[in-house]
C-alpha cells in the first residue's frame, strides 16, 4: 500500500501545480486581453474626436493627451514560461501515470 501512495502523494502534487500555473496563466491572458481592449478603446475616442474635430463642433483637446494611461504592452514572455512550466508538470505527470499504471 505504501507503494502505491508514493506515486499517488507525486501525481496529486504536480496535479496542484500545474492547475496553479494554470491559474496563472488565465491571469496573463486576461491581462493581454485588458490590454487589447484598451486600445481598441483608446483607437475608438481618437477616431471620435477626430471626427467631431473636422466637422468643427468640437472641442480642441486633444484626446492623446487623455492617453497617458498604462498602455505599456503586458510581456508576453511570462505566458511562455508559464506554458512551459505545464507542459513540463504534464510530462511528469505522464511518467508518472506510466509508472503506476505498468505496475
Amino acid at each position: 500500500d505504501l507503494a502505491l501512495a508514493s506515486p499517488t502523494a507525486h501525481l496529486e502534487r504536480y496535479l496542484e501545480h500545474m492547475c496553479s500555473w494554470v491559474d496563472e496563466l488565465l491571469e496573463e491572458n486576461s491581462k493581454f486581453h485588458y490590454y487589447l481592449r484598451s486600445l481598441d478603446r483608446q483607437a475608438k475616442d481618437n477616431l471620435r474626436w477626430a471626427s467631431t474635430n473636422k466637422r468643427g463642433a468640437g472641442d480642441d483637446d486633444d484626446p492623446t493627451a487623455q492617453s497617458w494611461k498604462n498602455n505599456t504592452p503586458p510581456t508576453r514572455l511570462d505566458s511562455l514560461l508559464i506554458t512551459k512550466q505545464i507542459f513540463e508538470y504534464a510530462n511528469h505527470i505522464q511518467h508518472h501515470s506510466k509508472a503506476s499504471l505498468s505496475k
